[in-house]
């Protein structure tokens, strides 16, 4: 059996580098956005609001609110819905009202916060804020699926700041 000579091993090692490199990189680059998915649908007199968190961003949240919580505790899933209390809005013009977080739960890999939203029927489409998870990645995007009478729209809001943003400075597309 012959010996590699010493340029040729170095060669060799490079491009079994360079080959492992190009078929990691895939699965290295791959993973999942930080963001909230959120419906918010009309039902006769009030808007039904469901916040989605996944459960690996629920964790990282919960343990920056308060890191000795478990969020299979009351407690644990109470100060995130809180947290989405504080950091979320629907603004719309002549039609005030005001949030209320009604329970939270855990299915499968997400957290779903449950919130209903009273006040007069909106005859514009509201303006939306969603800064939940900027307290632990800065900016991220809220998706907000938001129905009402004939109007069904999938809304993508880039949440940079606090600031109220209206779905107009976001990408919409009919759904």
């Amino acid at each position: 059996m012959k010996v590699l000579s010493g340029q040729l091993l170095l060669r060799l090692t490079c491009v079994i580098t360079l080959l492992t490199g190009v078929f990691l990189s895939p699965v290295l680059g791959a993973h999942r956005d930080h963001g909230v998915w959120t419906e918010i649908l009309w039902a006769q007199d009030h808007f039904e609001i469901t916040h989605q968190l996944h459960l690996a961003d629920a964790l990282t949240l919960l343990d920056a609110l308060d890191a000795s919580a478990s969020l299979e505790s009351l407690k644990g899933q109470a100060l995130i819905a809180l947290h989405l209390e504080e950091t979320f809005s629907l603004e719309s013009e002549g039609a005030e009202g005001s949030t209320k977080t009604i329970g939270a739960e855990i299915d499968d890999d997400f957290l779903f916060i449950y919130q209903e939203w009273y006040g007069k029927k909106p005859l514009v489409e509201p303006k939306f804020s969603l800064t939940a998870l900027n307290l632990i990645y800065g900016a991220t995007r809220a998706t907000i699926h938001y129905q009402i009478d004939e109007l069904n729209e999938l809304i993508h809001v880039s949440q940079a700041s606090s600031e109220t943003h209206s779905s107009t400075s976001g990408n919409r597309s009919a759904r």
